[in-house]
């Protein structure tokens, strides 16, 4: 998805590449259904997006379904 894509680009400004690609993802429609992993964010989030009018659906960690980011990484002064 775009928005694990958007997402990490917007964590590398306050984290390494590999907690930014590490760090739990959502992703949010416009009709305010919000697609997460669950378990990896914290307790009691939840309830604040249901607060807000959204509906959720927890989906497992690390889940393709959120885009299945991944990380390459090249040595200093390899080709």
């Amino acid at each position: 998805m775009t928005s694990g894509i958007f997402e990490v680009l917007l964590r590398l400004r306050d984290s390494s590449p590999f907690d930014a690609v590490h760090a739990p993802r959502l992703h949010c429609t416009p009709e305010r259904h919000v697609l997460w992993e669950e378990e990896r964010f914290p307790r009691g989030v939840r309830e604040t997006l249901l607060g807000h009018g959204f509906t959720v659906e927890a989906l497992e960690p690390y889940s393709v379904k959120m885009g299945g980011l991944q990380l390459a990484v090249r040595q200093h002064g390899e080709s």
